[in-house]
């Protein structure tokens, strides 16, 4: 018994003298306090300005040395932020809740504006909580079997490459949903075309300026078109099922 606390002591001293001498910096103080490091921030910043750096990184096992942060976890760690700010771009008075509130009341589907309020809230509610995971699950699978990064790409990979092409989308998403709650319902139309435009762009660009393989620059267009249009697939997808499930459930 005597020799187990002495070895338990022993052991406490080498554990404080383990983290006496780690070196904690601000990197690791912005993850606990958010969840994404200053590492994220830079992975954030590089894949805009220069994307081969990004998709050289995903290549290696730990990412050059954690030089860079996996590119799963900060498109989580994004579409987590735009959960949170779900209060400015589903305010009362946005053009998400007013355009569901008038669908509900022309299609019939209620029979006085104050039930309609409600099952609005309840369905966009609902559809906040389902969509991030909607769209993490299908960009997963549809990462899994899009073959446009060479050959020899394993499963693994293609799903690294995948989620670290579509960063710059989500980060645009996010920023553009943000003046969601200062348009009117007339403008609320072409403001999500102009928000399809961009994404679109963000990923065919993206994938073009060094994730996708291929000699010939019409070969690497062609594959970063189809990466552009599966991306944007996915997003309606997690769209339609973001707001028919609470609607089927309801």
């Amino acid at each position: 018994m005597f020799a187990r606390i002495t070895a338990q002591i022993q052991y406490g001293e080498d554990m404080s003298e383990s983290r006496s001498k780690t070196n904690l910096g601000m990197d690791d103080l912005s993850e606990d306090m958010f969840g994404l490091s200053l590492r994220g921030l830079r992975t954030m910043w590089t894949v805009f300005a220069s994307p081969k750096k990004i998709f050289e990184a995903a290549r290696s096992p730990d990412w050059q040395s954690y030089r860079f942060t996996p590119s799963l976890r900060v498109v989580f760690s994004i579409l987590a932020v735009i959960t949170g700010l779900r209060f400015i771009w589903i305010g009362p008075d946005s053009a998400l809740v007013q355009s569901t509130l008038l669908h509900l009341l022309e299609t019939g589907a209620v029979s006085t504006e104050e039930e309609a309020r409600a099952v609005t809230k309840t369905i966009l509610d609902r559809y906040i909580l389902i969509f991030p995971f909607a769209m993490m699950l299908i960009h997963f699978l549809a990462g899994t079997v899009l073959h446009i990064w060479g050959k020899g790409t394993s499963a693994v990979l293609r799903i690294r490459l995948y989620f670290t092409a579509v960063i710059p989308n989500t980060l645009l998403s996010l920023l553009l949903l943000m003046p969601l709650s200062t348009i009117s319902i007339e403008e609320y139309s072409k403001y999500s075309l102009l928000v399809v435009l961009v994404t679109f762009s963000a990923d065919l660009i993206t994938a073009l300026r060094g994730g996708v393989a291929g000699k010939a620059i019409w070969v690497r267009i062609g594959k970063a078109l189809l990466f552009a249009i599966t991306s944007l697939a996915v997003a309606i997808i997690s769209n339609v099922i973001g707001f028919n499930l609470p609607v089927v459930f309801a």
